[in-house]
């Protein structure tokens, strides 16, 4: 018989309010978690370290998984933006997060409810894909627009957004 070997899973984040279930595989040995548990997986949902071993009558090795948990419901939409092209909020949309999968539409409206801006299907980190201000290449009037904003979230729910963002110049 040999001493045993052990591999993990690499370490790993979730979302807050999910569980992980963090494996192992071994030769020669039997697995036991930092629960006393033992076999291939456990599932976890709290943030740490999380140890497992593999051992036999040759010995034993240990090893441990880290787990990260986020807030994955963390994004931000501006209610103010200044379009003067000096790279510092020049565009209108969800700053980027991880929070956010998809830009599924953006769609701005001026105050009688014209459509000013639609988009579909950009991440939130193609920030140059978003409302700049302008109406069929002509910059709009400084003032409240409505803005409706569907996103995909990183957990696969969809959330609407209504609202409205003050344009300054």
């Amino acid at each position: 018989m040999l001493q045993p070997t052990l591999t993990t899973a690499p370490d790993t984040t979730i979302c807050k309010d999910a569980a992980a279930v963090l494996h192992a595989t071994s030769t020669e040995g039997i697995l036991t978690w930092f629960d006393g548990s033992n076999g291939p997986s456990v599932t976890v949902s709290e943030e740490g370290n999380y140890s497992v071993s593999a051992s036999n009558t040759c010995g034993e090795v240990k090893k441990s998984i880290l787990l990260r948990v986020k807030n994955c419901d963390d994004f931000f939409i501006p209610n103010v933006f200044s379009p003067n092209y000096d790279g510092i909020n020049d565009y209108f949309g969800p700053t980027p997060s991880e929070a956010i999968k998809l830009i599924e539409r953006l769609a701005v409206f001026d105050r009688w409810g014209a459509l000013m801006y639609e988009v579909n299907n950009i991440t939130a980190d193609q920030e140059t894909s978003m409302w700049d201000g302008t109406y069929r290449g002509r910059e709009v009037n400084p003032g409240v627009y409505a803005y409706l904003i569907r996103v995909r979230m990183s957990d696969g729910s969809v959330r609407t957004l209504k609202g409205s963002v003050t344009l300054v110049r």
